[in-house]
């Protein structure tokens, strides 16, 4: 009798309603937008990205040759979306001129004047501000000849990517 009683228990429990075992669908949209745009990567922390250094090396005090320098930017990666216009610009750097149309490496209050290129031959000039071809840019001053107190002279410039 007990196993018919527990068979029959069974059987009932079987046919009964799975109350709390409720099941529903709903759908999760996924998408991403992809907008045109550039990064820049390496040569320093992302934030402030360190484009490397143009020298113009040691020379003596008294010395009026021209030297060149070249930079290349061969630390720092530009990628931009495809098809997408780039401009690079430089501004005049720390030590502009009172007119800012001249580029300058200081040492306190003493100035030696650069200019900066395009090309090679450095015959296409850079202005301050003036959309740079890409690729490497080049540099030339003239040594003043005694014409400045001897020491380190620096400046810092600008670079501006527009897109």
């Amino acid at each position: 009798m007990k196993i018919i009683r527990c068979g029959a228990f069974l059987l009932g429990i079987a046919v009964l309603p799975a109350s709390g075992h409720a099941q529903t669908t709903h759908n999760l949209t996924v998408s991403a937008e992809i907008v045109p745009g550039c990064s820049v990567v390496g040569g320093g922390p992302t934030n402030n990205i360190d484009f490397g250094r143009f020298n113009f090396g040691t020379h003596p005090a008294v010395s009026r040759e021209r030297v060149t320098a070249l930079f290349n930017g061969s630390e720092v990666q530009i990628a931009c979306t495809r098809g997408l216009p780039v401009t690079m610009r430089i501004d005049g750097g720390a030590n502009p001129d009172a007119r800012n149309t001249q580029r300058n490496l200081a040492n306190g209050g003493a100035r030696i004047a650069y200019q900066l290129f395009s090309d090679a031959a450095r015959t296409q000039a850079i202005g301050i501000g003036q959309p740079v071809p890409r690729g490497q840019v080049f540099g030339a001053l003239t040594l003043p000849g005694g014409a400045v107190p001897a020491g380190t002279y620096t400046d810092t410039v600008q670079i501006t990517l527009s897109y």
